[in-house]
C-alpha cells in the first residue's frame, strides 16, 4: 500500500508505547494492528457531460523533433549529414459549449469561443488561425478524424493539424476512462494496467507498434477524498520508424508519462498532463551507401477542463 496509509497506525502504536513506559500504576499494551481493508475510491477520468453544458478550456501543447541522417559511401569525400527539425507550440483558451455527446457522455461536438490563441511552427506564426471571439466547432467524426470549422468554413489542413489535439472530442466506446482508468474502485497506492485498446491510437503514428507495457496508479485522494491524483508510465513495444527500408528496421524507444487530477464529482477542474519521449538510433547498408540515423522527439501537453 501507499506509505501514507500506514502513518496513522504507526503514530498510534508509538503513542501507546510511550504511555506504557510513563505510567507505572497501570501496564499498557499496544493496540492490535488494524486489519480493516483499505478504503477504496471510484476514479473517473472522463466525466459524463450533457448537451448544452458549459465548460472552460485551457490547453498547451509543445513538440520538438530533431533527426540527423548521415550518408556515407565509397568515393564520397566526406559523409553527408542531413538535419531535420520540427517544433510547434500551441496555446488555446476558450469557453466551450457541448453540442453533442457520445454514448458514454463524452464531448463529441464542441463549440469553442476563442479567448486566446497562439500557435507557431519552427518559430514562425501560423497563418489562418481563428481570431479571438471566433467560435470553433470541433467534431469527432471518426477514430482518426476531427473537423474544425469557423462560420461553416473548415480551417486549413495545417491549422487543423495543429489545433485538433488542443480541443477534446471523443467517439463512442473510447475516452480516457476506457483507455487509462481502473475498472473497479481502487485504494490509494493501487496500480492497474492500461486498456489494450489504446494501442490502436499509438499505431496511427507508429504502425509497427505491437503492444503497450506499463501501469497507472492512484497516487492520492485530495480535497477530503473528492479529487483523485493519478499517474502513469507507459512504454510502446516493438515500434520502428515508418520510413523506407532499411530504416524501417531501426527500433524506437517510446515512453509516455501521464499525470492528472480528477474530481470524483463532475464539477471543478480536471487537469491532465502528458509527456512523450522518443528515441531512435540505427545504421545499415543500402544501395552501396551506409545510412545512420539519430532521432529524438519530445511532446508535452497540458489541458485543464473546468466544469462549473
Amino acid at each position: 500500500m501507499h506509505p501514507s496509509l500506514r502513518l496513522p497506525c504507526l503514530v498510534t502504536t508509538f503513542a501507546a508505547l510511550l504511555l506504557a513506559v510513563n505510567s507505572p500504576a497501570r501496564a499498557q499494551t499496544a493496540p492490535a494492528a488494524s486489519t480493516a481493508p483499505a478504503k477504496t475510491y471510484k476514479v473517473n477520468l472522463s466525466p459524463a457531460l450533457k448537451v448544452g453544458q458549459k465548460l472552460a478550456l485551457v490547453s498547451d501543447i509543445t513538440s520538438d523533433m530533431n533527426m540527423d541522417i548521415t550518408i556515407s559511401a565509397p568515393g564520397m569525400p566526406a559523409p553527408q549529414v542531413q538535419h531535420q527539425k520540427q517544433a510547434a507550440v500551441v496555446h488555446l483558451e476558450g469557453d466551450c459549449e457541448v453540442l453533442a455527446v457520445t454514448a458514454e457522455g463524452g464531448p463529441k461536438k464542441l463549440a469553442v469561443t476563442v479567448k486566446a490563441l497562439k500557435a507557431t511552427q519552427n518559430g514562425s506564426a501560423i497563418p489562418g488561425l481563428p481570431n479571438v471571439g471566433d467560435k470553433i466547432i470541433a467534431e469527432r467524426i471518426s477514430k482518426k478524424d476531427k473537423t474544425l470549422t469557423v462560420g461553416d468554413k473548415p480551417l486549413s489542413l495545417a491549422v487543423t493539424k495543429l489545433l485538433k489535439d488542443s480541443i477534446p472530442a471523443d467517439i463512442d466506446g473510447q475516452n480516457d476512462q476506457i483507455m487509462f482508468g481502473p475498472n473497479d474502485s481502487v485504494a490509494v497506492g493501487a496500480t492497474w494496467a492500461p486498456n489494450p485498446s489504446m494501442l490502436a491510437d499509438v499505431q496511427e503514428s507508429l504502425p509497427s507498434a505491437s503492444g503497450i507495457d506499463g501501469s497507472m496508479k492512484l497516487e492520492s485522494m485530495q480535497g477530503g477524498g473528492q479529487v483523485a491524483k493519478v499517474s502513469g508510465t507507459l512504454n510502446v513495444l516493438g515500434a520502428t520508424l515508418p520510413l523506407p527500408p532499411p530504416m524501417n528496421n531501426f527500433p524506437v524507444q517510446c515512453t509516455v508519462q501521464l499525470n492528472g487530477t480528477f474530481p470524483t464529482m463532475a464539477k471543478g477542474a480536471f487537469d491532465q498532463s502528458m509527456k512523450m519521449d522518443m528515441k531512435c538510433a540505427g545504421d545499415a547498408d543500402a544501395g552501396g551507401a551506409h545510412l545512420k540515423i539519430d532521432m529524438t522527439a519530445t511532446q508535452s501537453a497540458t489541458q485543464t477542463v473546468t466544469l462549473p
